[in-house]
């Protein structure tokens, strides 16, 4: 976000107002929202994260616990889009998820993806 939280708002509520259904979507507001301090919206959105929902994007909740600095919950995530072998995974990992690279989790995920480490 680059030190812009408001224009990340911005962007993140309009992007949602537009597709509320694209679920990464939900989990940058989501994100945002929590970071603000609107837990009350925050809950709300990420129950359309949440698994009792039937399938659960795991791209979308990667990018939740990304943008909340919870390195270890965007690993499991990631290890499920992995698995699931979600499409958008090697972009995330790429454009957005770099902080795994240097994490303990990173060597899993590489192996997971037959990437060279």
């Amino acid at each position: 976000m680059d030190g812009r939280g408001d224009e990340a708002r911005s962007l993140a509520e309009r992007g949602f107002a537009i597709a509320p259904w694209f679920k990464p979507m939900v989990g940058f507001l989501a994100a945002l929202l929590t970071r603000d301090g609107e837990a009350d919206r925050a809950e709300t959105l990420l129950r359309q994260l949440s698994p009792d929902q039937g399938y659960v994007d795991p791209i979308g909740r990667a990018i939740f616990h990304l943008l909340c600095g919870e390195i270890d919950r965007t690993a499991d995530w990631a290890e499920r889009a992995i698995e699931e072998r979600q499409t958008a995974v090697l972009f995330f990992l790429n454009a957005h998820a770099q902080v795994l690279r240097s994490s303990a989790r990173w060597a899993k995920l590489a192996r997971m993806m037959n990437l060279s480490q």
